[in-house]
C-alpha cells in the first residue's frame, strides 16, 4: 500500500495555517499539492496513453441520465481505458445500469460539511481511501454540484488532466 502522508500533510498544513476559510490561499495550496503529486509520481507521462478515467456524476437522477450520452462518447474515444464513475447515494442504483463504466464509487454525502475545512478533510479522506491508489489519467466533471465541489475533488484525485464544465 502506498504512503500518501505527504499529500495529507500538505492539506493539513494549509488548513492549520488558515483561520478564515475566505482567506484560504488556493494558489499556494495548488502549488504545494502539485509538488506532492509530482514527488509521488502522479505527473509522470504515460507511455500507453489514457489508461484510467474518472467521471464525476454526483447530481440528481435526472441530471445523471442526461450525462449518459457523454459517458458513451468517452467510452467510444477511450475503448480500452478503465472508466470509474463517482456517484452520490441518490443515483447509485440507477448508475449501475450504465454499460460504459467498469467500476463505481459512491461518494457518501457525510463528507459534505458546512465548514469548508471539514469538507476539505472529508474530500481528502475520500481521495486517500478511493482515488489516489488508482492513479487516474483523466477526469471529467459535467456539472458542478454544489458549486465548485466536483472540480475541486477532480483536482484532488491527482489525475494529470481534468475536464470540467463550470457554469
Amino acid at each position: 500500500m502506498e504512503d500518501f502522508s505527504l499529500l495529507e500533510n500538505i492539506v493539513q498544513k494549509n488548513i492549520a495555517e488558515t483561520k478564515d476559510p475566505k482567506k484560504f490561499n488556493v494558489k499556494k495550496f495548488v502549488s504545494e499539492m502539485e509538488q506532492g503529486f509530482t514527488e509521488l509520481g502522479f505527473r509522470e507521462q504515460e507511455d500507453r496513453g489514457v489508461q484510467s478515467i474518472l467521471v464525476f456524476s454526483m447530481e440528481a437522477v435526472g441530471d445523471f441520465v442526461v450525462t449518459i450520452p457523454a459517458i458513451r462518447e468517452i467510452r467510444k474515444n477511450f475503448p480500452f481505458a478503465k472508466i470509474t464513475l463517482v456517484v452520490s447515494n441518490r443515483n447509485h442504483l440507477l448508475s449501475r445500469s450504465c454499460p460504459y463504466v467498469n467500476d463505481f464509487l459512491i461518494f457518501n454525502e457525510r463528507y459534505m460539511k458546512s465548514d469548508v475545512f471539514e469538507m476539505l478533510n472529508g474530500v481528502m479522506n475520500f481521495c486517500k481511501e478511493n482515488l489516489w491508489k488508482r492513479r487516474y489519467s483523466l477526469t471529467f466533471v459535467f456539472r458542478t454540484w454544489p458549486r465548485y465541489f466536483q472540480p475541486f475533488m477532480a483536482y484532488l484525485s491527482g489525475a494529470k488532466e481534468r475536464v470540467a464544465y463550470v457554469f
